[in-house]
């Protein structure tokens, strides 16, 4: 091997954070994959009868070709064992394996194991995450989008009503987040009916959120909707395990600025593309070890829906508070799971990582408000009722 291929993952030609793993010169995006394949047991399929060609472009879109690449590159399930096994009995001195922390104040949890209140909350959120975003009306599954268009919209539903109804809002139409064609303007409105259908059902079961009263639901949807919208969609990419290349819009469509005629709507449309590429997808790509999966995802989309929890009543307050601390020690306890051969300090650096990509959302939603209020106010996309409260709310005062 000549000394360029040394720089490059022989397995998509990826050149950062290329080093020897488990025999092979890879990247850690591969490593990880390989590593969680095996750990997890996975067992994958081609739709192309395994022809397809892994680059760092495309490399999640195939799982089974790229799995078939590392093995053709050397990577094999002993040299994972080895390696798995030689971390975690030479990571520590033998003094501190042979003599666990037994501390009240710091009940820390075994590396590969999670507690069993984690456990159950993880499995929770994500099973009832991804039946919520791949349910559909079964009468609506074969409709192309311009009979989607033509499907009623609740446009003057109340947020109250549409919380307890939201079919009254939007049809429970498949969402497409594949991006299959430009989009067309008239698609970023209504997709924001639609993906308000999907997370009040997503909010809705989730029991902590059902416990909240009526007025306390209303005021977390008015603070976090927006944000939670983005993660709703990384979670897609992080379950289907695909590349971030295009912003999805819905319905099979990408956003463009070519979408509007206008040079200056155009131009802003430019201006927040290249911000979330810049602040968000290009960050979740890239964070440590691997990109967060769908587990990682439904609790981020749990803490944000429930952040901001002071504008509630007490009593929602209190609520709000005791399941975020849970959802927080999940998300730390999943990182000593996930990566059982990192040390405790890559490990925090993940989970840090990940605390910040929750700013990143609200910090940048704060900026594209701004130009989804320009584009309605020019008649650029026709938003109205929940979707324009809910995406134009300002931060809200506590009232008793």
């Amino acid at each position: 091997m000549d000394t360029k291929n040394l720089k490059e993952c022989e397995i998509c030609g990826d050149d950062k954070d290329v080093n020897r793993h488990y025999g092979v010169v890879s990247c850690y995006g591969c490593k990880a994959f390989f590593r969680r394949s095996i750990f997890e047991k996975k067992r994958y399929n081609c739709k192309d009868g395994g022809r397809c060609s892994i680059r760092k472009s495309n490399r999640n879109k195939c799982r089974h070709c790229r799995f078939e690449k590392c093995l053709e590159a050397g990577m094999s399930e002993d040299s994972f064992r080895e390696s798995h096994s030689y971390s975690s009995n030479t990571s520590k001195p033998a003094s501190v394996i042979q003599s666990p922390i037994n501390s009240p104040l710091c009940p820390v949890p075994s590396p590969r194991t999670l507690s069993t209140s984690s456990d159950t909350l993880i499995n929770f959120l994500k099973l009832m995450t991804r039946s919520v975003v791949e349910a559909y009306d079964p009468k609506y599954e074969n409709l192309n989008f311009e009979e989607i268009r033509k499907l009623p919209i609740g446009r003057h539903v109340s947020l109250s009503e549409g919380l307890k109804h939201p079919e009254l809002v939007a049809p429970r139409v498949k969402i497409n987040w594949k991006c299959e064609r430009p989009a067309v303007s008239s698609e970023l409105a209504f997709g924001w009916y639609q993906i308000f259908v999907v997370t009040a059902d997503w909010a809705r079961g989730i029991p902590q959120f059902r416990m909240l009263s009526c007025q306390d639901q209303e005021r977390l949807f008015q603070l976090n909707f927006a944000n939670i919208s983005f993660p709703l969609l990384l979670y897609y990419f992080a379950k289907e395990n695909l590349s971030f290349d295009k912003i999805p819009a819905s319905n099979g469509g990408y956003v463009s600025p070519e979408m509007f005629e206008s040079q200056v709507i155009s131009g802003m449309l430019r201006k927040i593309i290249d911000i979330y590429y810049t602040h968000l997808i290009r960050p979740f790509m890239e964070v440590s070890y691997a990109i967060p999966d769908e587990e990682e995802v439904a609790l981020a989309m749990t803490i944000m829906l429930f952040q901001f929890s002071e504008v509630l009543s007490n009593e929602g307050h209190v609520i709000c508070k005791s399941y975020k601390e849970k959802l927080f020690s999940a998300l730390f306890e999943y990182q000593l799971s996930k990566f059982p051969e990192k040390n405790d300090s890559e490990r925090i650096q993940r989970y840090a990582q990940l605390l910040e990509m929750m700013q990143r959302v609200t910090k940048v939603w704060s900026i594209e408000s701004d130009i989804h209020l320009i584009l309605s106010t020019f008649d650029e996309m026709n938003i109205d009722g929940i979707p324009k409260d809910l995406l134009f709310n300002r931060f809200l005062t506590k009232t008793e």
